[in-house]
């Protein structure tokens, strides 16, 4: 029998009953309504005036699934080798994983049912037992304390998971995700579209840019929208200098206007990254009062980048606050997720020359300290399971 609040001894119906207690902290004849809750195993011997005697053994045990968890299991149910498969949000291991229940001389013992619903497999666990997980598949561990009478509490313990063999495994892909997805427009050559929004008096202007013309055109469209004037008490709107007293003329002029703020634009040719959020408001764009041109990306399509690119080129964003520029250095560490589920070690290499990257630190930096020059690098990552990945990355030192 199993509890996890504890045990109180209540002689309320025969004060001259006689209870022993064997419990972790010793022996101790138990007073009426004598509460035990510290964890452990506890041996009660009952004896009553009439000189019968009844044994009991009891458990008290945790309450929290995380004690439970750390005293039976070691912290977690499955242990091996994990693997970063985000296909379904259950966790993966490798085929070396395994189950193991620890005995417990101070727990009630735990037993569980193993399935494999991928093919339709069921195993029976108890503790001290090992169970190899060498089939793979969908699993469901479902484990719970035994208990002699069923009486008390019943801790119950349930786990999916997925095992995949080597061939199923993923090659390591996160941190090629995440470098190509850092490529920005400004280092590729494509056909994107702009609208520049010049600050009233100044040579310069903002530059509103998105891969598609129509959003381009409906930018436009909606700033020159804005700056229309309605006089109510002649029912006319100004616009830039004149006076409308039509609403269709009105809207065919902006249109017009709107089709024609609407430029072609390579972000490759930019030299001088300048960019904002593209939340900024109307006032601040219009407003642009930096000396230099700024860029404002609203979307942008990385997807089909299939060559990444690393660069220490610098760029500054707007800051509003100081109404002045802010300096970044572009920068990129390789990272280690949930300790090296996708990636346990990476190596760089370029010419007969191959260095140890450090996971979390600045790669370019660990590139030109090797002796890296511009120009293309293969990069090779490997899973603590074998599984290697090897790809390319363009280099741009400045």
């Amino acid at each position: 029998m199993a509890t996890s609040t504890g045990f109180v001894v209540d002689k309320t119906l025969s004060l001259k009953t006689t209870v022993t207690v064997i419990g972790p902290n010793g022996t101790s004849i138990a007073r009426n309504m004598q509460k035990y809750v510290d964890v452990g195993a506890y041996d009660i011997t009952v004896k009553t005036v009439f000189g019968t005697e009844k044994q009991l053994k009891l458990f008290v045990g945790h309450s929290d699934t995380g004690d439970i968890l750390d005293d039976y299991f070691d912290g977690k149910i499955v242990k091996g080798t994990r693997i970063y498969d985000d296909s379904d949000g259950l966790p993966c291991y490798y085929i070396d994983s395994y189950i193991k229940i620890n005995s417990m001389d101070q727990a009630p013992s735990m037993v569980g049912k193993i399935y494999n619903t991928t093919t339709g497999q069921e195993w029976t666990i108890t503790d001290s037992e090992t169970f190899a997980l060498n089939i793979p598949g969908l699993y469901t561990a479902a484990i719970k304390t035994v208990s002699s009478n069923g009486a008390g509490d019943e801790w119950n313990l349930e786990q999916s998971f997925r095992i995949l063999s080597y061939d199923d495994a993923p090659s390591p892909h996160l941190n090629r995700d995440v470098l190509c997805s850092s490529v920005t427009i400004f280092d590729i050559e494509a056909d994107y579209y702009a609208v520049p929004i010049s600050a009233v008096g100044s040579e310069y202007s903002t530059y509103i840019i998105t891969a598609d013309y129509y959003d381009a055109y409906r930018i436009a469209f909606d700033y020159l929208k804005a700056i229309v004037v309605p006089n109510a008490s002649d029912f006319t709107y100004k616009y830039m200098t004149v006076d409308y007293n039509s609403l269709s003329d009105l809207y065919r002029k902006i249109v017009e206007d709107a089709r024609g703020m609407v430029i072609e634009f390579d972000p490759s040719a930019v030299t001088q990254i300048i960019t904002i959020d593209s939340d900024s408001d109307w006032d601040e764009l219009k407003d642009n009062s930096l000396f230099t041109d700024v860029y404002v990306v609203v979307d942008w399509d990385t997807s089909t980048v299939e060559t990444p690119i690393l660069s220490n080129d610098q760029y500054y964003t707007v800051n509003w606050s100081t109404n002045g520029l802010d300096l970044h250095t572009r920068q990129f560490a390789f990272m280690q997720y949930d300790g090296g589920v996708d990636s346990s070690s990476v190596t760089a290499s370029q010419d007969g020359k191959t260095v140890i990257i450090e996971y979390g630190q600045d790669v370019i930096g660990q590139l030109e300290a090797a002796g890296f020059d511009s120009g293309m690098i293969t990069i090779t990552e490997e899973t603590s399971y074998g599984k290697k990945t090897t790809y390319s990355v363009m280099l741009i030192l400045k």
